[in-house]
This record gives C-alpha cells, structure tokens and sequence, in this order.
C-alpha cells in the first residue's frame, strides 16, 4: 500500500508527465524479473509504486485532454453546459451568481478540441436572477486555464482549481444572450439548503452555522477568519475528519443503544455500524459531498470495514489503507493542505498516544492529543505557508469539545426539528448561536494577544523540524527525546536569510494586475505598494504580501510606502496592519478609509536616508494637474554598485518632469515599468535617461487592460534591456550589489505538470 500511495503522490509533482507506456513497460519489467528469480521484498514495494505511478499518470492525461487549451483562452466559444452546483451570489461589481458547470456530452472547444468526459468549470453570470441548478444552457462562454498568484507562501488558485477538477473558470457574455435549452429541478440537499438559508437569516453567527452544517463558507466575514488563524482553529469550519467523525461517533453510539432491541447477535454489529456509516454519510451528502468529505468518508468507511470483518488490525494498518483508497478517489490529493494535515494528525495522533491512553485524565489526554498534533503540524504547516498559533492549544482545548459536544449537536437538531412540520426549531437555533458567540469571544480574547509563528522554511530547518517532531513523539522510554528540545530552540530562533550590509533584495511581488514591491536591507524593511483590493473583500495584502513577508521570517516593517490612491496600489492597508506592525506610513496622497492608527508623511516632504549602506530617495514633486497616476511616489534606492527606480503609475508628463529636473541621475539598473508598462507611459526619453539593464511590469495574465502595451515592449527591446513580466515569472526576486541588479530568484521556476512552462527571466539569472 505504501509503495502504490508513493506513486501517486510523486507522479502529481513531476513537472512533466512521462508517456504511460513508460510506466508499463517497468511495471512488465518487474514482473518478469519476480517470475524468473528470487527477489527480496523491496522489488514488490517497487513494483507497486510503478501500478501507483501508472495509475497517477493515466489520471494526469486525462485531466489534461479535459484542460482549456491555451491558444482559446479570452475567445468567445459557444458551449452546451449543466449547472451542477447551487448558484451563490456576489454583490462586487454590481452583482453576479458564481456556480459550477459541466460541459454536456459531445463540447468542443472550438472546431477541433473535444475533450473526454464532462469537463468542469467555475463560472460568473453577471444577472439578477439565478439560473436554476440542474438546468441546461447554451451560451457564449469567456474562459481561462486555472491560473493563480506564484509568490512564497501565496495561496495558489490555479492549482486549488486544478487539484478539484476544474478545467477552466471563466464567465457567461450577455451578447447572444445565454439560452435555456431544458430546466432543471433544485436537488434535495439544494433545496433544504435555501430553507435553511432563509430560517438561519436573523442569526448573528449565521454564517458560522451555516458553514458547519452544510459546508457554506460564504458567510465567514475577513474578521472571523483572522480570529480562526490567529487562534489555529480555522478547522474547525472546514467540514472535515474531525466533523464526519464526530458524527460517525453519535451514530455507532446509537447503535450501541439500540442494539439490544434486535433478537440476533450476529445482526447487532451490522446494526452499530450501519448507524454509524448512515450518519457520517448524511452529514457528508449535507455538505455537498465535498473533497474534504469525501476524504473523511473514506477514511471512516475504511475503519468500518476492518470492524465488520471483525479482524484484528493495527491502527497503521488503517491508515495505510485510508490513504491509498483516498489517492485512488483524489489522485491529486496531495495538491490539498488539508489532505497533509489530515492524515498527519492522525499519524500523530496514532504515533503518539500510543500505549498512554490509560494514563492521566481525559483533561489530560485531551491536552496530550491537542500537544502531539500542534507539534507534529509545524513542518506541514510551515511548508504550505500557514504560521502556528502559540495559543491554538489552549484554544482548541476549548473550542473542540464546544463544537463536538454542543454546537454540532444542536445545529444537527435545530436541522432535524426544521424539516418536521409543526415543530419550531428556532429555540435550538437561538441556543447554538449563543454558544458560538461564546465561543467566538474566547477566540477573539486570545486572537488579541497575537503570536503566530512562522517556521523558517529551508531545507536544514525542515529537516530539523521533521526529526524533532519524530523524537517528541515517540513512546515514553525512547533514548534520546531529549535531543528535540535544543531542536525546537533552535528552530524558535533560527535566523532568517538577509542581504549583506551595502545590498539590498527587491522582491516584486506577483499580484496580477497591481504593484507590491518589497525591500529589504540588512536590517530593514520597507514596502512599496499593497497591490489591488477589491469591493467583494479579496485583496493582495492578505493573500500575497504577508505571507512572503512573514515566509521571509519578518515579523514587522519599517516603512509602507502607498505611492497614490488607486485601487491596484494602495489596496488594503488595514488589512496589512492587522497582521503586521508598521512603524511608518508614506504616501503620495490622502484617500478615502486610510487608517489613522498610522502615522503618515507625504512622500514629498521626506528627506533621503540610509538603512545598512543602502540610500533611499523619493523624487521629484507631483503633477496635481495630471491625475491620480502622476501623484505617484517615485522611489530610487541605490547601493554604492547599483541602482533601482520604482515610479509607481507616472505617466509621459511626469516622466518629463523628473527628466528636466533630474536628466542622467535617473540612471538605474533596475526599473519597474511606470504603469504596468501603459502605452501613456515609457517615453523614449525617459527610458534613455534610465537606461535600465532589466525592466519588470507588474501585470495581470492576459488582463483586459492588455499591459504591457507591444509598443513599449518594443521600446525597450531596441534598448537591449531584459524584460521581465510577472504574470509569467511570479514574484522575482533581485539583488542590487556588485553586479547591478542579478536576479536571485523566480517562483514560476518550479511548476506542476498541468502549467506552461516558462523561461527564466533573464539571462542573469542563476542556473
């Protein structure tokens, strides 16, 4: 089993996939060699894992035939789908329903692409009224490969999608108007889903509740989450193992009780467990029968299994199995942090506990398990970018058995009591809003006390961190669990990489269409932009910005420079202070909601300074005649070597301005485009005065505003200078020192076998 789940999991990170003969013609290799001699066990693991690795890969060819192709992304094609999901509505940009559909049988994309199977898609209809699931359209459909943010520690949407099935998202064009070709009928579970919609509506927590009985998450405001994150509880509103078996616990109890009531022993195991198995499954088809319960489902069903054969096995022998029908179910499961979290909790669980579940009380055994989990979490959390909560211990000691023992419990009542004509639900309904507010202020307590940690990732501190997890979790007795404690210290203070006294790193950050550009010296940092925020709550400094910060093991900054008021710039900033303190603010000018709790200076009345031998200087005055954009900070930083301006949005005007005031002293060997590189911008002149070896645009992948414009490409392309675009590269990182400007780092070097490949950016940059 184990040699078969190595197999998939390695075949979904290979950056191409190899042909599947390939794997066949090893799988017939070891198999005549075990028919034809005497071979040891670890040929049979060998074996297996070519079966998992030919399975993954067969998997893998066929999602990819299912994959939009590239060359039709952004062009009108006229397709026949089914609405496969309940439709949810959005009230950013003036309002819109978002919802899955499959493709029906017999869609091309184009004249000449038809894939296999019923693709699916994630689409946007821009109406007010929702189309009914199940129904059949024609339409004509704009559509996009699964593509996200590439930038250390981002949460990547591409490969979300990808990882879920999808195989493009995209949105319906009101010209030809979309047609109904046949209607469709809500299912049950939708059906008692917009019930429930409207008998939760009057609840503060409604949103909470909604998300643990039917897995809408939809009604979690920003706030909350912060909360759940601050406190390691997020979990708990993701339905998940934890939930199914919890209900998988109530209905083997059930069945425990009830058991007596029937005459043949033999059937009363058959009873306990079918109650059992009835339950997780029901909770799960509430939940939409989603990735994480479907992987729940059949981790429970396999330890139901081993129970009704009434064998003896061991708890690893359970989890092995678990993980190889989960591969097989969800191939690239292994996409999904919470695939990781699951069954190493378990693990951790199984590994540590073991042999001591007699010892101490069940407050004890509690902390114990909640201990042995955190520990063994840090390296998975660490390596998807998520920081540990230094109070989740004692928040979840709280807020687990609140959940398992009464919210759940009263959320699956109040259901039960909502579907039974004549009986009110409402007083179980109000109970368990009140006992999830309780349990937000406990949350909301710790969350103001902060503390979370981000585990340096580097592969000497991962490995650390994976050793000493093993020696903390091993059985009381063990020599050497001591050893980990030094581990752990030295993990606590384990410094993060800087640039040397006299350089300094420029990472610019990939936030699609908008600007965020981190600098950092040997002991500062500043921050040039936040990149975009939008109406619905989703912004880049949530998403992007702090989680490379906090990945780079910073902890605060120095300065946060917002060069002007547009959206694409100055994006959230109060979001950036909630999770990162901020000694200083600079901007370039006042906009609407910026945070007072800061205190601001113009960029324009801010002398030059020194961090570590680096200068930093902001240039010129603004032009208040020539819009938001020629407001914009104008940013030069130099190291003795070299040399970087970052201009923000300045348009021809400004650029003019700074070159009759400043003319050859705007020289620089690193310079992000002024505007994305907008055709209102990059003038012949001023390019010349920059005379820059690597130009970068910071734009959206095939934006509607189209930037960089194909002039100004040419423009710099006459002039030799190496052009970088990070919705091809990702977040690039670059040093200013000896050199000039050497790229150190891009994050669309590594890829999955479902993404294009993309070239390194310069030729500067390191092998």
């Amino acid at each position: 089993m184990t040699g078969a789940a190595t197999g998939i999991v390695a075949t979904a990170f290979l950056p191409t996939l190899p042909p599947w003969w390939i794997y066949l013609a090893l799988l017939v290799a070891l198999t005549l060699l075990k028919l034809c001699a005497h071979i040891p066990r670890c040929y049979l693991v060998a074996t297996m894992c070519c079966v998992g690795a030919l399975y993954a890969s067969l998997h893998g060819h066929w999602r990819l035939a299912q994959l939009l192709p590239a060359a039709l992304e952004k062009q009108d094609l006229s397709l026949r789908f089914e609405i496969v999901s309940l439709p949810e509505r959005r009230e950013a940009s003036g309002g819109y329903y978002r919802f899955d559909a499959r493709l029906l049988p017999g869609q091309c994309y184009g004249d000449q692409v038809c894939p296999p199977g019923r693709p699916k898609f994630r689409l946007n209809w821009y109406t007010d009224t929702p189309p009914q699931p199940g129904s059949h359209w024609q339409a004509q459909l704009r559509l996009r490969q699964p593509r996200g943010y590439a930038s250390p520690g981002a949460f990547d949407y591409g490969r979300w999608l990808f990882a879920r099935g999808y195989s493009g998202l995209g949105y319906l064009r009101d010209t030809p108007a979309p047609r109904q070709i046949r209607a469709g009928a809500a299912s049950l579970r939708q059906q008692w889903v917009e019930q429930l919609r409207g008998a939760l509506a009057p609840y503060a927590n409604q949103g909470l509740m909604r998300a643990l009985l039917f897995a809408d998450r939809e009604g979690i405001s920003p706030v909350q989450w912060r909360q759940f994150s601050a406190t390691g509880t997020s979990h708990l509103m993701a339905i998940s193992g934890m939930h199914i078996g919890m209900v998988l616990s109530w209905g083997l109890a059930l069945g425990w009780f009830t058991r007596l009531l029937v005459p043949h022993a033999r059937w009363r195991l058959w009873l306990t467990l079918g109650l059992g198995a009835a339950s997780a499954t029901s909770y799960a088809w509430l939940a939409g029968f989603t990735l994480p319960t479907q992987r729940a489902l059949i981790m429970a069903g396999s330890a139901l299994l081993l129970l009704a054969q009434r064998r003896f096995a061991s708890p690893w022998s359970a989890w092995s199995l678990a993980l190889l029908l989960v591969l097989i179910w969800q191939p690239l499961a292994a996409h999904q942090a919470g695939f990781w979290m699951s069954f190493i909790a378990v693990a951790c669980l199984i590994g540590g506990l073991q042999g001591m579940r007699t010892v101490g009380g069940h407050w004890q055994q509690g902390l114990r398990a909640q201990t042995v989990v955190v520990l063994g979490l840090v390296p998975v959390l660490a390596l998807w970018g998520f920081g540990v909560s230094l109070w989740a211990i004692p928040a979840n000691l709280i807020a687990i058995p609140a959940v398992a023992l009464c919210i759940l419990p009263l959320l699956i009542i109040g259901l039960i009591a909502e579907l039974c004509p004549g009986v009110s639900a409402a007083p179980v309904w109000t109970l368990a809003d009140q006992a999830l507010g309780l349990m937000q202020r406990w949350l909301s307590y710790l969350a103001e006390f902060g503390g979370v940690w981000q585990a340096p990732v580097t592969g000497l501190s991962m490995l650390i961190a994976v050793v000493a997890v093993i020696l903390l979790l091993m059985p009381r007795g063990v020599p050497g669990r001591l050893l980990a404690l030094p581990m752990v210290v030295a993990l606590l203070y384990w410094p993060a990489e800087r640039p040397p006294p006299g350089r300094v790193w420029l990472h610019v950050l990939d936030v699609g269409q908008g600007l965020s550009v981190w600098a950092q010296t040997a002991r500062h940092n500043l921050l040039f932009d936040l990149g975009p925020a939008y109406d619905s709550g989703f912004n880049t400094a949530d998403t992007v910005v702090v989680p490379a910060i906090r990945r780079g093991g910073i902890d605060q900054l120095d300065t946060l420079v917002i060069s002007h008021a547009d959206t694409d710039h100055r994006g959230d900033s109060e979001a950036l202070l909630a999770s990162l303190p901020v000694a200083r603010g600079v901007a370039g000018e006042p906009w609407p909601g910026q945070p007072e709790t800061l205190p601001w200076v113009s960029c324009y009345h801010l002398p030059v300074w020194q961090w570590d031998g680096v200068v930093f200087r902001f240039l010129g005055s603004p032009l208040i005649d020539g819009g938001n954009n020629n407001r914009s900070c104008v940013l030069h930083i130099e190291t003795g070597q070299g040399a970087a301006l970052i201009p923000g949005d300045i348009e021809a005007s400004r650029e003019a301005a700074l070159l009759a005031r400043y003319g050859q002293d705007l020289a620089s060997d690193l310079l992000i485009a002024p505007h994305h590189g907008s055709k209102t911008s990059s003038t012949e002149d001023f390019i010349d005065a920059v005379a820059p070896s690597v130009v970068v645009f910071s734009a959206g992948y095939k934006h509607a505003y189209g930037h960089p414009a194909e002039a100004v490409v040419a423009r710099y392309q006459r002039r030799n200078a190496c052009q970088i675009n990070t919705a091809y590269s990702g977040t690039v990182t670059f040093e200013l020192g000896d050199s000039g400007a050497r790229v150190r780092n891009w994050s669309r070097r590594h890829r999955y076998y479902w993404e294009a490949k993309s070239s390194p950016p310069c030729a500067k940059a390191e092998p």
